[in-house]
C-alpha cells in the first residue's frame, strides 16, 4: 500500500534560472517544463551566466585588491618603524668594504695573526685571507 506523493510544480523563475524554458499548459494552467533545445537560446543563457559571474568576480577582486593595498601600507609602516629603531639604537654597524690596513688593525686588536706560513716562510695575509679569517672568528 504505497502512497502517492503529490508533485508540486516548481516556480517558473527557478526553472528559468537553471536553463529550462517554462510554458503554461492550456488545459489546466500548470507550468510545463521543457529543456532549451534551440542552440541560440543556449548560447544566450550561457553568455548571461558568464556576464553575471564576471561581475561577481570583479566585485571580489576589488575587495581583495583593497585589502592587499591596506596590508601593503601597514607593512610599509612597520618597515619604516623598524628602520628607525635600528638606526636610532646605534649598535653594530658593519662596513661593506675595508682597506687592508683597517683589516690588519681589527685583527691585531682581536689577537688574530695576520701572517701565514707558506713553504716554510712567513707571509702576510692578503685582503681576501684577512676577511676570511675575521669572518671565521665572527668579527666582521
Amino acid at each position: 500500500m504505497s502512497r502517492r506523493r503529490e508533485i508540486k510544480p516548481i516556480p517558473s523563475g527557478a526553472l528559468e534560472g537553471l536553463g529550462i524554458k517554462v510554458e503554461v499548459s492550456k488545459q489546466n494552467n500548470e507550468p510545463v517544463s521543457q529543456p532549451i533545445t534551440d542552440i541560440d537560446e543556449r548560447i544566450a543563457f550561457y553568455n548571461a551566466n558568464i556576464r553575471l559571474s564576471d561581475e561577481r568576480i570583479k566585485e571580489v577582486d576589488k575587495g581583495i585588491y583593497e585589502s592587499q593595498k591596506r596590508i601593503a601600507e601597514t607593512e610599509k609602516k612597520i618597515a619604516e618603524m623598524n628602520a628607525e629603531a635600528s638606526t636610532s639604537s646605534g649598535g653594530n654597524k658593519k662596513k661593506d668594504t675595508y682597506t687592508v690596513k683597517e683589516l690588519k688593525t681589527i685583527a691585531s686588536r682581536n689577537n688574530i695573526k695576520t701572517t701565514k706560513k707558506l713553504n716554510g716562510k712567513t707571509v702576510p695575509l692578503n685582503k681576501k685571507g684577512l676577511v676570511a679569517k675575521l669572518k671565521r672568528n665572527k668579527i666582521i
